[in-house]
């Protein structure tokens, strides 16, 4: 194994495997919040593009229909009050999470088996929520279904299951081929496994 260009000529194999774990590193702290929030900024700026997108493709809908919350709605006392309550309540649910929730997302935790939401995941989550949280069939749900079965097959792939792209490529020796869906938790996949 030779040294990397960019390393000095006395740098040893654990220094080599020092840059690249510090590669890794680098990359893979992209994908998360961090524990002390470092990426809070990229998830309000993600976060802010995937409501400006829902806003564009509501408003594209039928762009003719009138408002159906009009701003003096928005300006009386009710729609007021229950907004207020709304933040109220919101500020409250986050100042208990963040005092009694465990740190998940800190290194320091080690109690559980859980470990911090990727921002890929938190993300897509609240996009998919946001357009059709009703993601339970095809005509309910066209696109994040095709999604689901894509993921489906890709784990099928990881964990060495033949897929629908292996069945196109070979020789049909066996009609199976691995599959799977999402389920609501571990729980409902382990029973669903013993089906």
């Amino acid at each position: 194994m030779s040294a990397r260009q960019d390393l000095p000529s006395s740098a040893t194999g654990s220094d080599t495997a020092y840059d690249v774990s510090t590669e890794t590193h680098r990359a893979l702290s992209a994908w998360f919040m961090g524990p002390k929030a470092e990426n809070s900024k990229v998830m309000k700026d993600l976060l802010g593009e995937i409501i400006d997108r829902v806003t564009r493709s509501r408003s594209e809908y039928f762009p003719s229909d009138p408002a159906f919350i009009t701003s003096s709605t928005q300006d009386s006392a009710p729609y007021k009050r229950e907004v207020d309550d709304l933040q109220r309540y919101v500020t409250l649910l986050t100042d208990l999470m963040s005092r009694y929730s465990l740190p998940y997302f800190s290194p320091r935790y080690m109690g559980h088996m859980c470990f911090d939401n990727s921002l890929p995941a938190m993300l897509g989550y609240l996009a998919a929520m946001i357009h059709n949280p009703n993601n339970v069939a095809v005509e309910a749900s066209p696109l994040t279904s095709y999604i689901e079965h894509c993921v489906g097959q890709q784990l099928c792939k990881m964990l060495g299951y033949r897929t629908t792209e292996d069945i196109a490529t070979e020789e049909m020796k066996s009609p199976y081929k691995g599959w799977g869906h999402l389920t609501c938790d571990g729980s409902v996949a382990n029973l669903e496994s013993l089906w």
